[in-house]
């Protein structure tokens, strides 16, 4: 959750710009998923974290935070 929180804030910065510009978020989706962010609800018997659909929400909610369009 840490991962994202942080990830949320660090994409923030160039949010404005990319909207401004109409630029789609490629380079901050390839970060999301770098970080293993995608992959959160893949249970544990198949490789996957095993996340839940809270922490699934927590993530995609910090991630938003920083670009709702990420």
């Amino acid at each position: 959750m840490e991962a994202a929180a942080r990830l949320g804030r660090d994409i923030a910065a160039g949010a404005a710009a990319r909207d401004a510009e109409r630029l789609l978020p490629h380079g901050e989706m390839a970060r999301v998923k770098a970080a293993g962010l995608l992959t959160v609800r893949i249970p544990r018997d198949e490789g996957g974290p095993g996340g839940s659909w809270a922490q699934t929400s927590r993530i995609v909610l910090a991630l938003a935070e920083g670009d709702p369009n990420v």
